[in-house]
């Protein structure tokens, strides 16, 4: 089960990414699984929202550590070589900001 303050602190995170004036057409997304959560750009479309998966951060319970995970052009999944995996969500939020590889928002 992933931590509910992790949780919250990766959605206020996405939240504040997008000013509230253009949400209605482009805002950061947070997709909940039992052992992640998934990050997307999503943008309005004509009718339609289109999703981009931006990175993935995924939850080891045992060991209590959080994880980086990148996406391939495919939507393929792997993981971030730059960050060793750490205990606190806001470490790997950082790395997303700071996208030294430009590897998250291109």
């Amino acid at each position: 089960m992933l931590p509910e303050h992790d949780v919250e602190t990766v959605r206020r995170w996405a939240e504040a990414l997008t000013p509230a004036e253009v949400r209605d057409r482009s805002r950061a997304e947070v997709e909940l699984a039992p052992r992640s959560l998934t990050i997307y750009e999503s943008s309005l479309m004509g009718d339609q929202w289109i999703r981009v998966s931006v990175a993935r951060l995924g939850w080891s319970g045992p060991s209590k550590l959080w994880t980086l995970y990148r996406f391939d052009s495919n939507s393929k999944a792997h993981r971030y070589e730059f960050l060793e995996p750490r205990k606190r969500v806001t470490d790997l939020l950082d790395e997303i900001d700071d996208d030294p590889t430009f590897i998250f928002w291109g």
